[in-house]
């Protein structure tokens, strides 16, 4: 506590007058010790003195308004509200400092009428909504992670909403209670409101204190910040290849902190002691893969801090006598990087390496520096059967370049053709190990010696890998195969016609790949070789001209309009705050999936679409684009059929798809032949190109047909 023993003293015995003359002192002296004034009001609450508490308070916020220092001035008020909420006097103050402050906005009476501060029952709130609206003065400055920093440009009290605009970003109308939660309010001596008028100044001040940028920064935004939302507030001060010098010398001052709330973020400490208390509160507490982070990230900071880390890791190594040998691993070396191994202490690292499960050892390591030293010193420590232990290190090894190392050794050192079993296993069998596999695929194309490799049936354990559970995560190396340059690509340069065909077999029954990639490969094989196009070209759906423009207008739509406000929506919900209790953006991704799917659906189809020329019907025999007549050979009034696509299908109208077995029936049908259609005999009586009179005969020929 900040509170002086005698203080403590003299609010004990209830002698107000001697609190008063000290309060009244240090307002002189230290009129932002908040810390102490606050603690002294909560004594002084404790023993029932709440109208001295409130005289106090009041004199402190004289103080403050007398050097124009209004937010502390305003944040005093809402403390002395949460101490003593009745206390006539401090709604009074509350009332005066903000007419004070705001003497020259028009909107000052309707405000203090609309927040009810003058009435409310609890008038803590009321000043806190209240406050909040008064900060929404015209020019005054605002922040929006994702838009940027902004102003004020309208407000309109009645509906509570104020417009802001944005350097580079649209405008935002946004209502009160939303503003509260999305946007920063930024007073205009914040180094980000300085910006606007003195850039270059600001700039270089930013160069010079990076420290006290991020200080300033932490602090007024009151929770931890990411890196990435750092840099974003940084914008137009620190860019480019400035960024990382900056960042990394204002992020290794002793008071930021990593969060232990937020993942990847940062915060600021009040004070070095009270950081490296924090940071030892958080080692002590934390999982032990934890320990080594925070190990890894603190004990550059020495002292007391250093010596305790030192100490409860080499507690930790002892505890470890027994298992987990890769932690045992990682701490030895960690305390050798931290220079805290005790000299002639027990060291199990050579244990551990010469035992039998080596392997499973070093490839659980999290370290990827540990296991390559590791590595490294296997034929040294077991130079019979190090071979070995490298063969199974590589089929449990996750980072692709240490899978380089191991292959390299294996193949320089081991045994003869070791290496390029290694391989074989890996591309034999990719689910037992996806990584091994992924790293064989792509690097048949990189080393000579592996090139051989590259033929269909690797393409095709790739595309089967891509509908592979166990590739979840290792989609996009497989998918890269796809591309110029990747596996598909140099195997068709390298095969002749037929296998051409059986790559694009393989690729056009691949579920798992994207019809864009697909698309490019298929482009490379048809002009090479055009008469695997017409065979291709038997897949082909044929269409009117009006079946395609209303298909091409859905996909326009979808592409223009629909899908480019699905993306908004998902963009705005996402502003909202917590993904995770978010409804607005779960539904709109979800809609943003069924948009795309049928976008990709109908590029998919027009792809394969080709018109139906009328003028080119041949009305010799029944074919696409024929409207034919057909009499009942028992009698009867006469029936028409008109043979169009799949998309212009509609039975009831007398329109069939080529590919229904109505149409079966009757193609290559010539006059006067008959045919059996649902149990009854028809003769064909004409044949004409089907835009002949359709129009006007689709009603009778409805009736005709029902």
């Amino acid at each position: 506590m900040a509170i002086e023993s005698d203080i403590l003293q003299i609010i004990k015995k209830k002698k107000f007058d001697d609190v008063e003359t000290a309060w009244v002192s240090r307002i002189g002296q230290t009129p932002r010790d908040f810390t102490w004034f606050l603690d002294v009001a909560r004594e002084l609450r404790t023993a029932k003195a709440n109208a001295q508490v409130a005289d106090l308070l009041e004199k402190l916020i004289d103080a403050l308004v007398a050097e124009e220092a209004w937010e502390d001035a305003f944040s005093m008020t809402a403390a002395a509200f949460e101490l003593v909420p009745r206390q006539r006097a401090i709604r009074e103050k509350a009332i005066e400092t903000v007419k004070a402050r705001y003497a020259s906005r028009s909107d000052l009476a309707d405000a203090l009428t609309t927040f009810g501060l003058e009435t409310a029952e609890d008038a803590g709130p009321a000043f806190a909504d209240l406050r909040d609206w008064m900060r929404f003065e015209v020019g005054a400055g605002f922040f929006l992670f994702a838009r940027g920093l902004g102003r004020v440009v309208e407000t309109n009290l009645a509906l509570q909403k104020v417009k802001i605009k944005f350097e580079k970003a649209t405008p935002l109308v946004v209502r009160r209670d939303e503003a509260k939660k999305l946007l920063t309010w930024l007073p205009n001596d914040h180094f980000m409101m300085r910006r606007l008028e003195d850039p270059e100044g600001v700039r270089v001040s930013a160069m010079a204190h990076p420290d006290v940028f991020l200080r300033e920064l932490l602090v007024h935004f009151a929770r931890p910040l990411t890196a990435g939302e750092i840099r974003e507030c940084m914008t137009g001060i620190v860019e480019g290849g400035s960024w990382s010098s900056w960042w990394n010398r204002a992020k290794s001052h002793s008071q930021v902190l990593a969060s232990r709330e937020r993942k990847n973020a940062f915060h600021w400490s009040e004070s070095t002691q009270t950081a490296d208390v924090a940071i030892l509160a958080e080692f002590r507490a934390a999982t032990f893969e934890k320990k080594l982070e925070l190990a890894r990230r603190h004990a550059k900071r020495g002292g007391g801090v250093k010596e305790e880390i030192v100490k409860r890791l080499i507690e930790e190594l002892g505890r470890l006598a027994k298992g987990p040998a890769e932690d045992a691993l990682e701490i030895c070396f960690l305390l050798e990087e931290l220079e805290g191994l005790p000299a002639g202490g027990t060291n199990p690292v050579e244990a551990i390496l010469r035992g039998p499960g080596a392997a499973e050892a070093v490839t659980q390591v999290r370290d990827r520096r540990y296991r390559e030293k590791i590595y490294a010193d296997l034929p040294r420590l077991r130079p019979e059967d190090w071979h070995l232990v490298v063969r199974e290190a590589f089929f449990a090894e996750h980072d692709f370049r240490l899978m380089s190392t191991l292959y390299e050794m294996l193949r320089a050192n081991g045994p003869e053709k070791l290496a390029d079993k290694v391989v074989a296993d890996a591309v034999f069998s990719p689910r037992r190990s996806p990584r091994s596999f992924v790293w064989a695929a792509k690097n048949v194309l990189l080393r000579e010696e592996l090139k051989e490799r590259a033929n269909h049936s690797l393409v095709s354990k790739v595309l089967d890998a891509l509908e592979s559970p166990e590739f979840k995560e290792l989609k996009a190396p497989l998918r890269e195969h796809f591309e110029a340059g990747g596996l598909a690509f140099i195997l068709f340069e390298r095969t002749d016609r037929d296998g051409a065909d059986l790559l694009l077999n393989l690729v056009d029954s691949a579920a798992g790949l994207e019809d864009h990639r697909k698309t490019e490969l298929r482009r490379a094989i048809f002009s090479k070789y055009p008469d695997i196009r017409k065979r291709i070209d038997e897949d082909a759906i044929y269409v009117t001209l009006e079946s395609l423009e209303s298909r091409r207008k859905e996909l326009e739509q979808l592409l223009k309009i629909e899908i480019p406000q699905n993306t908004e929506a998902i963009r705005l919900a996402r502003e909202y705050g917590d993904l995770r209790e978010n409804f607005e953006y779960h539904a709109a991704r979800q809609k943003h999936e069924l948009l795309n799917s049928r976008a990709l659906t109908l590029h998919d189809e027009l792809r394969k679409a080709r018109l139906i020329d009328p003028s080119s019907v041949d009305v010799s025999r029944v074919g696409l684009g024929a409207r034919v007549r057909l009499e009942p050979v028992s009698g009867g009034p006469p029936r028409f059929a008109t043979i169009l696509g799949p998309w212009d299908s509609d039975p009831d109208r007398g329109v069939y798809s080529y590919l229904s077995d109505f149409s079966k029936g009757l193609l290559k049908k010539a006059i006067g032949d008959v045919v059996t259609i649902e149990e009854r005999e028809w003769r064909v009586a004409e044949i004409e190109p089907w835009r002949l009179g359709l129009e006007a005969a689709s009603a009778s020929e409805s009736a005709l047909n029902a």
